[in-house]
């Protein structure tokens, strides 16, 4: 299996021009780091590892 980041390089570097060609990177950095923080919480990183 192909790893975690090779998969999500091309997805992150196109999330990373579109904000950038819409001069929105300061809302894509904040998202990103609201994302870090959700799934840095060890009640959700449960909830994000279970489909169901």
């Amino acid at each position: 299996m192909a790893e975690i980041a090779t998969i999500a390089r091309p997805y992150a570097e196109a999330s990373f021009r579109t904000a950038r060609d819409a001069d929105a990177l300061a809302g894509w950095s904040s998202g990103l780091a609201l994302a870090g923080a959700i799934a840095a919480d060890a009640r959700m990183a449960d909830l994000l590892g279970t489909p169901a």
